[in-house]
């Protein structure tokens, strides 16, 4: 097992940029953010295996890019977000869930802290026009992307 790089927040977290579990840095590792409290930021990054745990509600004004492998980002409240890229990763609530456009859903959690899949929670607009949104392209989108992210610090055009 990866060592995790950890920072824990014990109340709200407010931040004007990003949130992200992107190691810095060469060592090899992963990034853990549990916050007990709400959350609001303008973009957040769910690196590859990183996990943010939010007891409160999360805000995110401009999108959030968590579509990195075995990443996981649960939020105990409401979740509110523009744009969502999760695809085969998803949000798990524990309340409702809000994304005006998206590819990826979010699950509500049951009162056993289980994802119940039979309430997913889709985004507004769907993924042909989300990508149709971004200017990607439908096959090759999550590569294309991966490498807009790296080269522009950014998922929107």
């Amino acid at each position: 097992m990866l060592p995790s790089e950890m920072t824990a927040v014990f109340g709200d977290l407010g931040v004007g940029g990003r949130i992200s579990t992107e190691v810095i840095g060469d060592d090899l590792g992963v990034a853990t953010l549990p916050v007990l409290g709400d959350v609001n930021c303008a973009s957040m990054v769910n690196a590859s295996a990183g996990l943010i745990l939010i007891s409160g509600d999360l805000s995110v004004r401009d999108w959030v890019f968590a579509n990195a492998p075995d990443s996981s980002l649960v939020v105990g409240g409401a979740f509110e977000t523009p744009l969502f890229i999760g695809s085969d990763i998803w949000v798990a609530v524990g309340e409702t869930a809000r994304m005006e456009a998206g590819i990826g859903y979010a699950a509500p959690m049951g009162a056993d802290g289980e994802e119940d899949f039979t309430r997913i929670i889709r985004p507004a607009m769907n993924e042909r026009l989300t990508l149709r949104m971004l200017d990607l392209d439908e096959h090759e989108w999550e590569e294309i992307l991966d490498e807009q992210f790296i080269e522009t610090g950014t998922i929107v055009p």
